[in-house]
């Protein structure tokens, strides 16, 4: 259950973070580290939109 599991994960996790793809129970490393890229990343844009805007 736990590998089919991993399999639903995105692609791009895997693609970011490739050490961790070969641990089938770390998908919650792989789950954190999304979350916490997408953060940064969601602060770039709203900082970058208040700045021109």
């Amino acid at each position: 259950m736990e590998d089919r599991f991993d399999h639903k994960l995105p692609f791009y996790v895997d693609m970011l973070v490739p050490r961790f793809s070969y641990h089938p129970h770390s998908s919650w490393v792989q789950l954190t580290f999304a979350i916490i890229v997408g953060s940064i990343l969601g602060g770039i844009l709203v900082s970058a939109y208040f700045l021109i805007f």
